[in-house]
């Protein structure tokens, strides 16, 4: 059986390379890349300086890797389907946010598992943020809880959600049945998305029995109050989106939910801006 290859993409924006936790734990886990290919995308206005740059080849020395830049804030979804079509037969897409803290261990459970499960094409770390586990968890419609317990192995894909990062996912799929990330989604639910399009094509993924940290940015106390905003308008937006796609009920009932969600976020973040985000 043929070994897996990866081909790993990290999306960044405005972060200098030892600053990243995503590239530090990628320094940390050459010893496990090889047969591997990674594309760093800065998503930055401005291009990453001369000893940026010469930091971001010091930590991703001896891997195959290629810096991209173009002074455009791009779409994650235009990005994702940018990516899968550079995929070779046979290899698998992981992708990263700037902020994933991993090991090489990550790695090694991937290419076990891919080896252990050929026919499935999703495989997805426990990623947790402090101590709660918030990938895999459970999402029906617009109402997401997370799991109790961490999942291992294959498990049914009907509701499952995942974020992006950390994501392993198959070329044969991708180039496949997949249609696509829908640009619909910018930034928000292009997971969500991912998520529902797999559930309806594949009925299993497999939980890696490796963990991962993540931050999410939206409950950082320390994240300014109008990134937590544009974060919500976003998020709102494009569960909105969805749900207009599913049905007028399911887009009337979510509207009413992130009302609900908008005094929450109000209440929590003391500001009333919350209650007015459209």
């Amino acid at each position: 059986m043929a070994k897996a290859r990866f081909l790993i993409f990290v999306v960044t924006y405005r972060v200098a390379p030892n600053t990243s936790t995503t590239l530090l734990s990628l320094s940390k886990s050459r010893v496990a890349l090889y047969d591997t290919r990674v594309v760093v995308r800065d998503n930055s206005p401005e291009r990453l300086s001369d000893s940026e740059l010469a930091q971001l080849d010091s930590l991703l020395l001896g891997l195959d890797y290629e810096y991209r830049h173009n002074g455009r804030n791009e779409a994650l979804s235009t990005l994702y389907n940018e990516i899968r079509r550079e995929l070779l037969p046979g290899e698998h897409l992981i992708l990263f946010d700037h902020d994933s803290a991993f090991g090489p261990e990550f790695f090694a459970e991937a290419r076990r598992s891919i080896a252990a499960y050929p026919s499935i094409d999703l495989f997805l770390p426990l990623v947790y943020t402090g101590d709660q586990l918030v990938s895999p968890s459970h999402m029906v419609l617009f109402k997401g809880r997370y799991l109790s317990q961490p999942p291992l192995g294959p498990c049914p894909s009907r509701h499952a959600m995942a974020i992006n990062s950390g994501m392993v996912i198959s070329a044969r799929y991708l180039q496949g049945d997949f249609p696509g990330y829908d640009e619909d989604y910018r930034f928000y639910l292009t997971d969500c998305d991912f998520m529902w399009t797999y559930q309806h094509l594949r009925s299993q993924y497999v939980a890696l029995a490796c963990t991962m940290s993540h931050s999410l940015d939206f409950y950082d106390a320390v994240e300014p109050t109008e990134k937590k905003l544009n974060r919500f308008r976003e998020m709102r937006r494009g569960f909105l989106v969805a749900m207009r796609k599913r049905s007028w009920l399911a887009y009337a009932l979510c509207y009413l939910y992130m009302d609900v969600y908008s005094v929450k976020f109000a209440l929590l973040h003391r500001n009333v801006r919350f209650l007015f985000v459209r």
